[in-house]
């Protein structure tokens, strides 16, 4: 039941904040919910792709089988983040998160493995609305494949251990 491949968490932005002003906690949960359905059905559609969404949160697991990890995250993993996002600010959310590669068990709702728990770590820093994929995950997709992914890093600032612009 484990896998091994790319794992994405992500969360909403604000949303604790947003939903704690008086007399929106029903809206905002209500708005949450409508956007995890349509995302949900969206994933539904995707062959290979795991997922469990809870509260505010999503974890999406790529199960690399007998691709390549680095065009798996070109062809697969990207696009499809690059579509939660803009499903997400259709409902007025930003979301926030990160990628790791390695183990991973998602089931319904339970997750584990050493890449959740990375993918959950590295995203826990960012500071700001975006999807951050830190060096030594890249690092660990590029050494697992032939074709190595073209990116090249640049690290923004930091400051308590988060990333900012």
């Amino acid at each position: 039941m484990r896998k091994h491949g790319i794992v994405c968490y992500l969360d909403v932005y604000g949303y604790s904040a947003a939903a704690a002003k008086d007399g929106t906690a029903e809206k905002a949960a209500n708005n949450l919910f409508e956007m995890w359905k349509e995302i949900s059905q969206s994933l539904t559609e995707e062959d290979g792709i795991n997922y469990t969404a809870f509260s505010d949160s999503i974890f999406l697991g790529f199960d690399s089988q007998e691709k390549q990890p680095s065009l798996l995250f070109e062809s697969e993993v990207t696009p499809t983040i690059q579509n939660l996002i803009g499903k997400a600010a259709r409902y007025g959310y930003l979301l926030r998160g990160s990628a790791a590669y390695g183990e991973f068990l998602i089931y319904e709702n339970v997750v584990g493995g050493d890449a959740v728990i990375r993918a959950h770590k590295n995203e826990s820093i960012t500071k700001t609305p975006l999807f951050h994929v830190p060096r030594p995950e890249i690092t660990k997709i590029n050494a697992s494949s032939i074709d190595q992914l073209p990116f090249s890093y640049k690290e923004i600032c930091t400051r308590n251990g988060g990333l900012m612009q």
